[in-house]
């Protein structure tokens, strides 16, 4: 196996037979797995017309299939019995792995609108190993970040120069972003979170907000809340006071939402 893996293997040689002036040329060969044997060559003989043999060790097959260019080496003729023998050397080349290089992309799309926080990660397998990366977005390492919606595009290249193409698309999430909620609401009367205030959602129009008690029952909703005129105290739909505890709210506003937990204290 050592001497397998040396960048230039054994000298292999063909004998060509037959008679008259020889020239003798190999075109190409095909080696079938990085460090294996040569498994097949194209000879080409040159010179007069007329028959000839080619006698090849056990371990190769004549074929017209093109491969990898081979490099000849020192040819020697001789004679034996009246017949001229050409033997053509060549050095079979070292080939790159024949494991396929393949990429895959994770990501993580943008948690909402204008927030430019998506991702993407590629991963490579196979090939020669060494891999570079080159996204569309000018990037060059394996994972990007701060990525806004859109579709991206990243080419992965080995040690040997074999290059693999991936897209990936990143979308807007659908994560209601801008809007504030506060955790808690001591509707008291003293003036102070008398009711529960979410800052910003005014700028959200029409939006629907619903209340839950801890075991899923809606208990309160309200359409297009503002801070003034629409807004939850405390109470239920029938204007009875809830008892103090953990809610849960789910907030709308188009195709985006918001959900977290409120804590109620009278």
């Amino acid at each position: 196996m050592r001497r397998k893996n040396k960048i230039m293997k054994r000298l292999n040689r063909v004998p060509v037979l037959r008679t008259g002036i020889l020239a003798f040329a190999l075109l190409s060969l095909v080696v079938p797995a990085a460090h294996a044997q040569v498994s097949s060559l194209t000879p080409v003989v040159i010179g007069s017309t007329g028959s000839y043999t080619l006698n090849t060790p056990a371990n190769l097959s004549l074929s017209a299939t093109c491969g990898e260019v081979v490099i000849p080496t020192v040819s020697t003729t001789s004679t034996v019995n009246n017949v001229r023998i050409l033997t053509q050397g060549f050095q079979q080349p070292r080939t790159a792995t024949t494991l396929a290089l393949t990429a895959t992309t994770v990501f993580a799309n943008v948690t909402c609108s204008g927030a430019g926080d998506g991702t993407a990660t590629v991963t490579a397998t196979g090939g020669g190993g060494g891999y570079t990366y080159q996204w569309s977005n000018g990037d060059s390492t394996a994972t990007v970040d701060s990525l806004v919606p859109g579709t991206y595009s990243v080419t992965v290249t080995d040690a040997g120069g074999l290059t693999v193409n991936q897209t990936v698309t990143i979308s807007e999430g659908t994560e209601l972003c801008g809007v504030y909620v506060y955790s808690g609401l001591t509707p008291n009367g003293d003036g102070h979170n008398d009711f529960w205030f979410i800052e910003y959602i005014d700028l959200y129009m029409p939006n629907s907000v619903v209340v839950f008690d801890r075991w899923g029952t809606e208990v309160w909703s309200g359409e297009n809340y503002d801070n003034i005129n629409v807004v939850w105290t405390g109470k239920d739909k029938q204007g009875n006071d809830l008892p103090d505890g953990t809610y849960f709210y789910l907030i709308k506003v188009g195709d985006k939402t918001k959900k977290d937990w409120v804590e109620l204290t009278h």
